[in-house]
């Protein structure tokens, strides 16, 4: 689908979780793709990178972009010949549905109130 490729969410027809979540949150096809690899449980930018194909900096991106929206966090891990790496973890699932009705709940408000805006607006008008 053209829309997908631009990474546009279809606002008609099938709409799934995936799908909000990239239009509620603001997220990108690959930055949900990664988060449900870490609920899967890679942890590390090397699982993910391998799992998906993507390179490790692309992966860096859509994590970083996951920690700045609070859909993950990111802990230091030392190796044991010295030196470190970051272990991620997604927040749970349970906690994105939840926010996800919070946000769907404040738009539906939101429209309804535009929407009898406009249409006493309109009579007023005419």
């Amino acid at each position: 689908m053209k829309a997908e490729r631009r990474g546009k969410v279809p606002l008609i027809g099938k709409i799934n979780f995936q799908d909000l979540m990239r239009c509620a949150l603001d997220l990108s096809a690959l930055d949900v793709d990664v988060y449900f690899r870490l609920l899967d449980g890679e942890t590390t930018v090397k699982e993910i990178s391998n799992k998906l194909n993507r390179n490790r900096s692309t992966i860096q991106r859509a994590l970083t972009n996951l920690i700045n929206k609070g859909l993950a966090t990111r802990e230091p891990k030392t190796m044991k010949n010295g030196g470190y790496y970051f272990e991620y973890k997604a927040i749970p699932l349970e906690q994105v549905e939840k926010d996800l009705r919070e946000r769907v709940k404040k738009w539906y408000a939101k429209l309804s109130t535009i929407l009898e805006e406009h249409m006493l607006n309109h009579k007023n008008s005419g």
